[in-house]
């Protein structure tokens, strides 16, 4: 869309008159061309950006919107980037950048790209195969079904013989994602899986025999779970189960986190704990530790799946959490020495293309100045 369409799409939806069509459109503009900006946008930029386009636009200020957009709907995001992405195109452009002075005093770090995206398969006999390096098609056959990997490097579980009668013994397979590594792969029974960096998911080869499709995740994964009411889709991390009969659904299991979060996307979703089971509903996330369940009222799904979708998103969100999510994508180990220590509480917002070198995020947080950061190596360490 040229940039006279989106005034008009903005204008539409901040006088809450956009049709479903247009929406619809919007929202496919703000991926497809916000998301792939190189110009990344930390909370200064953000606020500046809104305050530039509600002077070119006759918007209603008192329902413009705020920087805590991230916690409104997706096309918060979306205005305050196409105001930055409208600066950028237009005339007498300005780009937010840093003066001359201020650049020298940041210590801007050396570039670390994002690693290869890597995923391990390792089969019931415990082979191992490395699914970055295989070509598409046939690459392993598991009892009676043939494992291929598509040509969009989706791994597939399908019947070896259609029709074939199935396996009665039992076969577990594991799927290992690297740090910054991310991979989707297809159940045999049709169920759609994303694994997030430094994740796995183990899996019977076929469910036919069991009376429940029972997997394991250590991590994170975005599931979309055929339906089967005869048959619960239950997922396991330690003492914590999700189970559900066919619905979409994000679980975060993270051994380095405090607590796992379940966020459910739509259908339904029962998670237990010993001692306590709770039924949530879209929009709903479950927090658990492994004896306490807590239900959190609509959340923002967009932040939950900013992951599968290609990038970060914060949201006030802590220097701890972020600095795990970052040491996760990027492959790094992070220190705080003793001032860095002293703000591991301070609270950081923005959206940041996971492609983008590591250097890109480090360098937009430190613009705030509430923070520096040294890296050698493979090593940041965080500091004031």
């Amino acid at each position: 869309m040229n940039k006279q369409r989106v005034l008009e799409l903005l204008k539409e939806y901040q006088d809450g008159k956009i049709s479903a069509e247009n929406r619809i459109l919007l929202e496919n503009w703000y991926h497809q061309q916000a998301l792939n900006s190189k110009d990344e946008l930390s909370a200064k930029d953000l606020k500046k950006s809104i305050e530039y386009l509600k002077g070119r636009l006759p918007l209603n200020s008192t329902e413009a919107p705020s920087l805590n957009l991230y916690r409104n709907h997706k096309l918060g995001v979306a205005f305050a980037i196409a105001a930055s992405l409208l600066l950028i195109v237009s005339s007498s452009v300005y780009f937010f950048r840093l003066s001359r002075e201020k650049e020298q005093n940041m210590s801007y770090v050396r570039e670390i790209a994002s690693p290869q995206n890597t995923a391990v398969l390792t089969l019931g006999s415990g082979k191992q195969i490395q699914l970055n390096n295989v070509k598409s098609g046939l690459i392993a056959k598991q009892g009676d079904k043939n494992i291929s990997k598509q040509a969009n490097g989706t791994l597939a579980y399908n019947n070896a013989t259609p029709g074939a009668p199935t396996e009665s013994s039992i076969i577990y397979n594991t799927v290992t994602t690297s740090k910054g590594g991310k991979f989707e792969l297809v159940l045999s029974d049709g169920s759609r899986v994303m694994l997030n960096a430094h994740s796995s998911l183990t899996f019977p080869t076929s469910f036919s025999s069991l009376s429940d499709r029972r997997v394991q995740l250590i991590g994170e994964a975005y599931f979309e779970v055929a339906h089967n009411k005869a048959s619960p889709f239950r997922v396991t991390s330690g003492k914590h189960t999700v189970e559900v009969l066919g619905t979409h659904f994000n679980v975060m299991a993270y051994p380095d986190e405090k607590m796992i979060e379940t966020t459910l996307i739509q259908g339904s979703v029962k998670v237990s704990v010993p001692g306590s089971i709770k039924i949530i509903k879209p929009g709903q996330q479950a927090r658990a530790t492994e004896t306490n369940l807590q239900i959190e009222e609509h959340v923002d799904t967009d932040d939950v799946l900013a992951w599968k979708n290609g990038y970060f998103i914060f949201n006030d969100d802590d220097l701890n959490t972020i600095m795990r999510k970052i040491s996760r994508w990027y492959d790094v180990d992070v220190t705080y020495d003793q001032a860095g220590s002293d703000i591991r509480s301070s609270r950081f917002g923005g959206i940041v293309s996971r492609a983008r070198n590591l250097s890109v995020v480090l360098n937009t947080m430190e613009r705030t100045g509430k923070v520096k950061f040294k890296v050698t190596g493979r090593r940041i360490t965080v500091t004031k």
